[in-house]
Formats: structure tokens, sequence, C-alpha cells
């Protein structure tokens, strides 16, 4: 019965011995796609700003409206909300126009140089022109926080 015992538990230790020599195996591969991910954010988060220049970013989603063919309704920045390694920076927006038109801006905002994403999208018909559809939503822009900030 203690044989039994014994033999049990050196299975059980063959088994942990295993997994553990598995994990060291793989230690130095996963120190390295450590060293990679880290790289790959520090360079991320050094491609947003440090600063939002507000009159270009307005110049910015204006142009690429109106090169879509949209009618710009009502632009409404609002206060920058810190994150732990950035900013964002939303601004609502109200804009008239058709599907493929919304579908051409936001095909404009993926191809400006800041980052841009699109949130809360509400899209209704407009009462007066059946033809026209209005969306709201709200643009949000980043920045990086500097770390003594």
């Amino acid at each position: 019965d203690e044989l039994k015992n014994i033999k049990y538990q050196e299975t059980i230790l063959k088994k942990t011995f295993e997994e553990e020599q598995r994990k060291v195996a793989n230690l130095e591969a996963y120190k390295k796609q450590l060293d990679q991910m880290r790289l790959s954010f520090g360079t991320m988060l050094r491609q947003l700003p440090d600063t939002v220049d507000i009159e270009s970013l307005l110049i910015d989603l204006s142009q690429t409206s109106v090169s879509a063919g949209l009618e710009v309704v009502s632009f409404f920045p609002e206060e920058e909300v810190p994150k732990e390694f950035y900013a964002a920076y939303p601004i609502k927006l109200t804009v008239t126009g058709t599907y493929h038109e919304f579908g051409q801006f936001a095909s404009g905002l993926a191809a400006l140089p800041r980052i841009v994403t699109l949130h809360d999208i509400a899209i209704a018909p407009v009462e007066k022109n059946p033809s026209l559809m209005q969306m709201q939503l709200t643009a949000m822009t980043y920045r990086y926080l500097e770390e003594d900030s």
C-alpha cells in the first residue's frame, strides 16, 4: 500500500517536472515575444501625438466630410478624457448625406495620419428630404500622455 502511494506520488512529480521543463524550454521564446510586444506597444504609443492640434483636426474632419459629400450640421468638441497612457478627445458631430457618403466619410477618416475612431453612431432619415439621412456620432482622436503627466 505504501509502495502504491510512493509510485503514485512519483507519477505526479514526473508530470509536474515535465510541465515545468516545457515552460523552461519555452521561457526564452516567451521573453523574446514579451520584448517584441513591449517594443511594438512603445512604437504605437509614440505614434500618438503628445498634443491635439484642434485646428488641424477640425480642418481634417471638415475636409473629409466635404470630400465625402456630407453637410456638417453641428460640430461640438468636448472635454478631453484622460486614460492610463493616453487621453481621448471626443467631438460630437452631426452630418447629413447618404449611406454611401457616410461610408466614404468613415473611409476618409481611416486614411488620416492621426487615429480617429467613431463611436455612438445613430442614423435617421431627414424628415424634409427622405432621400437623405442624418448621422450623429462621436469622433474620437487621441494623444499620448507623457509619463510625468
